[in-house]
């Protein structure tokens, strides 16, 4: 699973590096993102500051460990690795509770924004 968080680090930073519209607006954007795996007692922690995301951290979760993070992301390996491969679409998997996100509207909104922009 690392390698699918890798590869959508790398697809979204080269990504932001290729497309003006998707890097404006996330240059003062500094944000702390725990995914969790609803299959796996794993989470990773990534970093999304001035545009570049990079892994902070990954590890297994323990029972009751909550989150110090902007956003927290929820789904399945399955998911996460359709929405990386482009075969789900990350809005339409929000719809069907297939990902659930928890944090500020904003952060919700600003991540829509830059999922449904890289998935053009």
């Amino acid at each position: 699973m690392i390698d699918a968080i890798e590869d959508l680090m790398d697809d979204f930073n080269r990504e932001v590096r290729e497309r003006p519209q998707l890097r404006e607006g996330l240059e003062d954007l500094d944000r702390t993102i725990q995914i969790e795996f609803t299959d796996d007692e794993f989470a990773c922690h990534l970093q999304l500051h001035e545009g570049v995301a990079g892994m902070l951290c990954p590890g297994v979760l323990d029972d009751g460990q909550e989150a110090h993070a902007d956003l927290r992301v929820i789904t399945s390996a399955s998911i996460l690795k359709g929405i990386v491969d482009r075969t789900i679409d990350p809005v339409k998997a929000y719809y069907n509770d297939e990902i659930r996100i928890k944090g500020s509207l904003f952060d919700k909104l600003r991540l829509k924004r830059i999922l449904s922009d890289q998935a053009r």
